[in-house]
């Protein structure tokens, strides 16, 4: 999966930071965020810590465009009831 740069330099002006702030708020090293932005490898917890700074989920910073959507739909009150497949 990709790094949703879009999306991470939306988050960062509505939260009103730039990308020296997100680093060390997360973290994160300034550099390994702009080897994410340029679509290199990174690790979960590098994306939790980045989502927790912004205050967002690590899906939001996810790009997923390029895969089917979920075969699986839930309703949003509680966990697994009444999930669907299909």
């Amino acid at each position: 999966m990709k790094f949703n740069s879009r999306i991470f330099e939306h988050l960062m002006i509505e939260k009103g930071v730039d990308q020296r702030r997100v680093a060390a708020g997360s973290g994160i090293s300034e550099p390994t965020i702009t080897r994410m932005k340029r679509g290199e490898v990174f690790t979960s917890e590098k994306l939790a810590a980045i989502a927790r700074f912004l205050d967002c989920s690590p899906l939001d910073l996810l790009d997923v465009t390029e895969y089917a959507p979920p075969r699986m739909v839930a309703p949003a009150s509680g966990p697994r009831q009444g999930a669907l497949f299909y």
